[in-house]
């Protein structure tokens, strides 16, 4: 009796003219050919406005806009996040409502609901917006782009920065009592990024010329390990003596920073718990009080905004500070543009300011 040949299938929910769904089934006895017809069906469909008339949704278009008009090079959580920006500010308040109903009114009005947010979010959420739309005149549903003029409302500007003299000294206090705490180490010592010190390997360290690989990185959100974030994200940084000396000369795990279950990487939610019972302790360093274990909310003294990539800002200040050239410092942080190293090379730190003065009091 022959062998039945394996047939491979994809299903494509469309919304017809009479407003009821259909499903539709695309069939192949390969996936390189059913990726073949899946996508000559969504351009039949396309093509023959039974999917998109004039009277469609927003909701109706998002999934054809994010299956054909994203870049398929993005990374997994860069995907993520432009679809879960789009469907929480743009399809769930207006995704009902149709095409020939949105005006420039109606999108300045969703993006000044965001007044006060920060410049970055507000800046990528118009982005998307307007390549939205521009997608949907792109496909003839509207026939000109009502994003064109639309401005940002007024947003905070949140940028990280550097740690202060007196918070440097409480986070290395912190991090050498905590039993994660040299994985914060190296993104303090080596401008690590959080995706890239949680992905390291003891192969990754040099024990002769004391310095570390970068290869690697794990996608937070999928927790994919992929290679660094740009062709620049691949470096060898040396490694201070300070933090040398805290490293396992033998280390018989897969990664440097294990997770529980043998060959596993450690969580995000675990170095979450790790980063807040970190800011615990420099809270304490720098004179807070505890009771049963927990700060007293009165004599909280450390900025509870501090992030795991402010020890990153504080490196290229730091490399600033010692005065190592800028295409130096570059490579070191793994910048694929020297712009944003200079940028953190032109905030002055506490330090380089104190230096200055002094120098310039016999002026």
């Amino acid at each position: 009796m022959p062998t039945e040949r394996k047939r491979y299938r994809r299903y494509i929910d469309v919304s017809s003219n009479d407003g009821k769904r259909h499903r539709i089934v695309v069939s192949a006895y390969s996936e390189k050919e059913l990726e073949q017809k899946y996508r000559e069906k969504m351009m039949e469909l396309a093509k023959n406005d039974f999917r998109f008339t004039k009277k469609a949704t927003l909701r109706s278009f998002f999934s054809h806009y994010m299956e054909y008009y994203l870049r398929p090079d993005l990374r997994p959580g860069a995907r993520h996040d432009k679809e879960a920006r789009l469907q929480r500010y743009l399809i769930d308040p207006l995704g009902d409502r149709e095409f020939s109903r949105i005006t420039a009114q109606t999108l300045q009005q969703l993006l000044n609901s965001h007044t006060g947010k920060s410049r970055s979010f507000l800046s990528k959420l118009k982005g998307e917006i307007t390549a939205f739309f521009a997608a949907a005149e792109e496909e003839d549903l509207i026939t000109r782009n009502p994003c064109r003029n639309l401005f940002l409302p007024p947003c905070e500007n949140k940028s990280r920065r550097a740690l202060t003299e007196e918070e440097r000294k409480a986070f290395l206090a912190a991090a050498k009592k905590h039993r994660h705490g040299t994985l914060y180490l190296f993104m303090y010592y080596c401008g690590l990024r959080p995706g890239e010190a949680r992905a390291l390997m003891p192969a990754d360290i040099n024990y002769i010329q004391r310095t570390v690989t970068i290869k690697r990185a794990i996608e937070e959100r999928t927790g994919e390990i992929k290679d660094p974030k740009t062709k620049s994200g691949f470096r060898t940084i040396p490694i201070p003596d300070a933090l040398f000396e805290l490293i396992p000369k033998r280390i018989n795990t897969k990664y440097l920073f294990p997770g529980e279950q043998k060959g596993s990487i450690i969580t995000k939610a675990s170095c979450d718990r790790a980063w807040k019972a970190i800011l615990n302790l420099m809270d304490i360093e720098m004179g807070a009080k505890r009771y049963r274990n927990k700060i007293l909310p009165e004599t909280s003294v450390l900025d509870r905004s501090i992030t795991p990539y402010y020890l990153r800002h504080t490196y290229c200040s730091i490399l600033a500070e010692k005065e190592i050239d800028i295409k130096t410092a570059q490579y070191f942080m793994g910048h694929s543009s020297i712009a944003v190293t200079a940028n953190i090379y032109q905030h002055v730190t506490e330090r380089m300011f104190v230096s200055g003065a002094d120098k310039l009091r016999d002026f």
